[in-house]
C-alpha cells in the first residue's frame, strides 16, 4: 500500500457523489493534479466540507488509492479565499482562470512555476483593482492566461522555422509558427513596406584617434554565448574605451495601471561587479543612473571626458557683388541730373 503524503494544494474544482461524499480536483507543486474523494465531507458534522471549495489553499493528507482516485484524510486552511467570494466579479474572474488551468494542464505533471502562478493570481485578485473592479480583473485574467498559455507551449514560434530551423518568411496563423516557404504557408512576412537598406562603411582600425562606447543596461547578462568581459577585451584590442551605466533602482517596484490599479514588478537586480569589470578593461568607469536627472549627468561628464581637439583646414571662396548696386546707383545719379538740367530747370 503506497504511503500518504502531505501536500500543499489549490481546489480546483468539487463535485457531489455518492450519498454523503464529495471528489475534488486539486493542483499540487510535486504531484501536479491529484483528484481524490473526501468521505463522509458533506455530511453535516463533517469538518472538512467547508475547506474544499474551489480557490481554498489548503495542507492536504492524501492517501493513494489503487485507482486515479486518491482519499484525501484531511485538509487544513493555508488561504481561505473569502476576499474572492465576497465579490461576485473578482470570483467570476478566478473561475476563468482556475478553469484555464483545469484545461490546460489535464495531465498529473508536477509543475512549481504552475502553481506558484495561480496561487499569485488568486491572491492578486484580492488587491485594490482600481475604480473599475470589472476592467482591473479583466486585464489580471488575461495576463495570466497568456502566461499559461507560454507554460503549456502554446507560444507562436516566430524566431526560426519550426520545420527546418531556417529563416521565417511566412506565418502560419492557424498553426502558430512561422515557416520558411518550402516547409509552409501562410502570410508573407515582407507584404509590410520596408526601409530602404543604408549602407554602412565601417571604419577601419586605426584611422580614427578616439573611440567610445556606453553600455547602458537595466539588469544582468542573460543571453548570449560571449561573456560580457570577453566582448570588453576584443573592444579593447581596437582601442575602443568602454563605459558601463545601470539605469533604474535595485530591488521590487509598484507600477500603476490607467485604471488606477497598482502592480508589483520583477524584481530588478544589477551585476555590478561584472560592469565594473569590463568598465576596468576598456578603461572606462562604471555608473548608476537612478533617475534622468543622474543619467543627464553621466552623458555630461562622458562628453568632457571624450572631448578632443580637431584639427582642419576650411577654403573660403570670395565673389565680389558690389557691381550692382554701383551699377543701380550710377542709374539713379544720372537720371537725376538730367532732370534738373531739363525738365526740373
Amino acid at each position: 500500500m503506497a504511503t500518504a503524503f502531505a501536500a500543499d494544494a489549490i481546489v480546483l474544482r468539487s463535485f457531489r457523489t455518492g450519498e454523503a461524499d464529495r471528489v475534488v480536483h486539486l493542483l499540487t507543486p510535486d504531484h501536479g493534479r491529484v483528484n481524490v474523494i473526501a468521505k463522509g465531507a458533506r455530511k453535516t458534522t463533517a469538518k472538512m466540507g467547508a475547506r474544499l471549495e474551489p480557490m481554498t489553499r489548503i495542507e492536504a493528507m492524501i492517501q493513494p488509492g489503487k485507482g486515479d482516485l486518491a482519499t484525501i484524510t484531511g485538509a487544513h486552511v493555508l488561504w481561505s479565499g473569502d476576499e474572492l467570494r465576497r465579490d461576485a466579479v473578482r470570483v467570476l474572474a478566478a473561475t476563468g482562470g482556475i478553469e484555464a488551468v483545469v484545461r490546460l494542464f489535464p495531465e498529473p505533471e508536477p509543475d512549481q512555476r504552475l502553481f506558484d502562478g495561480l496561487a499569485r493570481y488568486l491572491v492578486a485578485l484580492t488587491e485594490p483593482l482600481g475604480d473599475d473592479v470589472r476592467g482591473g480583473a479583466d486585464v489580471l485574467t488575461l495576463a495570466f492566461v497568456l502566461k499559461l498559455l507560454a507554460l503549456a507551449g502554446w507560444r507562436p514560434e516566430v524566431a526560426a522555422c519550426v520545420g527546418c530551423g531556417g529563416t521565417v518568411e511566412v506565418y502560419d496563423a492557424a498553426a502558430g509558427c512561422a515557416f520558411c516557404s518550402a516547409c509552409g504557408s501562410g502570410i508573407a512576412l515582407d507584404q509590410a513596406p520596408k526601409e530602404p537598406k543604408k549602407e554602412f562603411t565601417p571604419v577601419a582600425p586605426g584611422s580614427y584617434t578616439s573611440a567610445a562606447i556606453i553600455l547602458l543596461t537595466d539588469g544582468a547578462n542573460n543571453s548570449g554565448k560571449l561573456s560580457p568581459p570577453d566582448a570588453a577585451k576584443l573592444a579593447a584590442t581596437l582601442g575602443q574605451k568602454i563605459y558601463t551605466i545601470a539605469i533604474g533602482t535595485p530591488g521590487v517596484h509598484m507600477i500603476p495601471l490607467p485604471n488606477g490599479r497598482v502592480i508589483t514588478s520583477g524584481r530588478q537586480e544589477f551585476d555590478e561587479g561584472t560592469l565594473q569589470e569590463v568598465a576596468r578593461i576598456g578603461n572606462g568607469s562604471f555608473y548608476m543612473a537612478q533617475d534622468l536627472g543622474a543619467l543627464q549627468e553621466i552623458f555630461a561628464t562622458i562628453d568632457k571626458l571624450e572631448k578632443k581637439e580637431i584639427k582642419h583646414r576650411s577654403i573660403t571662396e570670395v565673389e565680389e557683388k558690389f557691381f550692382y548696386p554701383l551699377a543701380a546707383a550710377s542709374a539713379l545719379l544720372g537720371l537725376a541730373l538730367l532732370l534738373r538740367f531739363t525738365l526740373l530747370n
